[in-house]
C-alpha cells in the first residue's frame, strides 16, 4: 500500500476525531487542530489524485462527501463555542 494512502488516511480518520471532539468540548485550540486536518487532508488528497491519475472522480466525489460531512461539523462547533464564550472567533 502506498505510504501517502496510508498517511491521507490517517489524516482524514484524525480530522473526523478532532471535529467530533471539537464540537463535543469546543475550544479555539481544537477548531484550529481540526482546520489544520482538513487543510492536511486537502492537501494529501490532491497529491494522491497527482500521483495516480485516472481515478480524479472517485477521488472528487468521496473528498466532497467528507467535507460535506466534515465541514458542517466544524462549523456547528465553531457556533457552539460562539454561544458557550458570547465572542468572536
Amino acid at each position: 500500500m502506498n505510504t501517502l494512502l496510508v498517511f491521507h488516511i490517517a489524516v482524514a480518520l484524525m480530522g473526523m476525531s478532532s471535529t467530533i471532539y471539537a464540537f463535543v468540548s469546543p475550544s479555539k485550540g481544537k477548531l484550529f487542530a481540526t482546520y489544520a486536518f482538513i487543510a492536511a487532508t486537502l492537501v494529501s488528497g490532491f497529491a494522491l489524485v497527482l500521483s495516480h491519475p485516472g481515478h480524479e472522480a472517485e477521488a472528487c466525489i468521496n473528498g466532497l462527501v467528507y467535507f460535506t460531512v466534515v465541514g458542517y461539523v466544524a462549523v456547528a462547533a465553531r457556533r457552539k463555542l460562539m454561544v458557550n464564550s458570547n465572542a468572536i472567533i
